[in-house]
This record gives structure tokens, sequence and C-alpha cells, in this order.
């Protein structure tokens, strides 16, 4: 899935001055255990049903891709 920050950071900066954005991307190796924690707090699973994220938990997936955008800022003056 293709997935692009712009629309996030456009909202942030709406609201904060943005002082500093930085990206973050590594693999992971990772067992059947993390792999269902990390299926669990997804969003994306939320409305998934058991069935399908029991097969996912099967896949035999053992690494995963980390991409991160960290936005920081600060809170604008509105006086």
């Amino acid at each position: 899935m293709e997935y692009s920050p712009d629309e996030v950071i456009e909202h942030y900066s709406n609201n904060f001055n943005i002082l500093d954005i930085q990206e973050i991307e590594y693999s992971k190796e990772i067992d059947q255990e993390e792999l269902m924690h990390l299926i669990n707090m997804t969003p994306l699973s939320w409305s998934v049903t058991d069935d399908k994220i029991g097969r996912a938990i099967k896949a035999d997936i053992k690494n995963i891709s980390v991409d991160f955008t960290i936005i920081v800022g600060q809170k604008m003056d509105r006086r």
C-alpha cells in the first residue's frame, strides 16, 4: 500500500510552526508473536475480519519495512 504524508503535513502546518521533518526507514526481522501485536495495533486492521487477520499471521512474514515521518512543531500563537 502506498501512502503519502502530504495531507498530514499540510494539516499539521495549519496549526503548528513546523521546525523539522525527519524521515526514518528501516527493515526489521519479526517473529509471529510480534507480527500478531503489530497487526492488532494497526488501525488498518481494525475493520478486517478475524479470518483475514489469522491468515496474515500465518503467512510466514519474517521481515517488515518501517517508514516514519516525524514532524516536530511548535504550537502557533493565535492571539
